[in-house]
């Protein structure tokens, strides 16, 4: 796949390019996400360490900003802070991050170097046929609305949502996926719009919570 929009790029260098993001890789996130994330941490029932202590450890969501050494002068945010978001599943094992990985980062280079309209928003959690059929990850899926602010989607309210922001980013001019908007850094594209059902401002991990969520679930405890 990368390939082919490679290969369409070189040949129509005007093409459109349109993603839906993965949320289980690592990428930037928005500063008040961040800041969200880590003030959940106080405010968590007691229920939480008592689980955590038994199925855990529950692991924080995110950790400290990384602190770039140069930004884009002209972006509008000068803040020289990166807020990282680290959503990779082991589950979903190393072909899948590769593959979204690379997908993440042709979407930098063609917006960066080949200056293409680029729209690569963060997908929510969906209970799609092709997870939920197997009936562990089901579990797990659902149980995960015991650590609000997570959620899942249903595939046909995600794919309203996804088409909207696409459209949004197709056509308006001030989006992030017009490469003439100055971004403070490459990668902040993944922050701009992203749909991402809670995962951002979470307390912890959605990984590390998986066991519990599977037994909220299971005992019909959410």
């Amino acid at each position: 796949m990368d390939a082919v929009i490679n290969g369409v790029l070189e040949g129509r260098p005007n093409t459109d390019l349109m993603y839906l993001g993965s949320p289980a890789v690592a990428y930037p996130i928005t500063r008040a996400a961040h800041e969200d994330s880590i003030a959940r941490l106080t405010t968590v029932p007691f229920w939480h360490k008592v689980t955590g202590s038994v199925l855990g450890p529950y692991c924080r969501n995110v950790e400290d900003p990384i602190r770039a050494e140069s930004i884009n002068e002209n972006a509008e945010d000068q803040s020289k802070d990166i807020f990282m978001f680290n959503g990779i599943m082991t589950v979903q094992g190393p072909n899948y991050l590769l593959a979204k990985t690379l997908q993440h980062w042709r979407a930098v280079l063609a917006r960066e170097l080949k200056h293409a309209r680029v729209s690569v928003n963060m997908a929510p959690s969906c209970a799609t046929d092709s997870v939920m059929h197997v009936a562990a990850v089901a579990r797990g899926v659902r149980g995960m609305r015991a650590f609000p602010p997570l959620n899942y989607f249903e595939p046909n309210t995600a794919k309203s949502i996804m088409a909207y922001l696409m459209i949004y980013d197709m056509c308006s001019d001030v989006s992030a996926a017009n490469p003439k908007i100055p971004l403070k850094n490459p990668m902040e594209i993944f922050a701009s719009l992203g749909c991402h059902a809670g995962l951002w401002r979470a307390p912890y991990t959605a990984e590390s919570i998986s066991k519990t969520a599977y037994l909220m679930d299971l005992f019909n405890l959410v």
